[in-house]
């Protein structure tokens, strides 16, 4: 039931939602590689980036032939890994940021 009220939010585009009624279905299915790979998405989908790498992970383990999962989770690495490096380099301070004060 949880389950597929989150697949109906999710198409709907309430990600928000949709969250939550996977994580409601994961707690009667723990190792249920479609919740897992549901939730990380929904997790993906509002920014909740550790979550989602946690619970793709958790769905490769449960199902690690399932071609929908290794796909998505590809997917979700580039994407995770250029986040991350764009990350960095924003919180590098720009080159006038560490110049030396001028002596007045």
């Amino acid at each position: 039931m949880q389950l597929e009220f989150g697949v109906g939010m999710a198409r709907r585009g309430a990600w928000r939602e949709a969250e939550y009624r996977f994580r409601r279905a994961l707690e009667l299915a723990a190792s249920d590689a479609e919740i897992l790979n549901n939730l990380a998405v929904a997790c993906e989908s509002n920014g909740l980036y550790e979550d989602a790498e946690k619970f793709y992970v958790r769905a490769l383990e449960a199902a690690p032939k399932d071609r929908t999962i290794r796909d998505n989770f590809e997917r979700f690495r580039i994407f995770y890994a250029q986040y991350m490096q764009k990350d960095l380099q924003e919180a590098k301070p720009a080159p006038s940021d560490t110049a030396p004060p001028e002596p007045s």
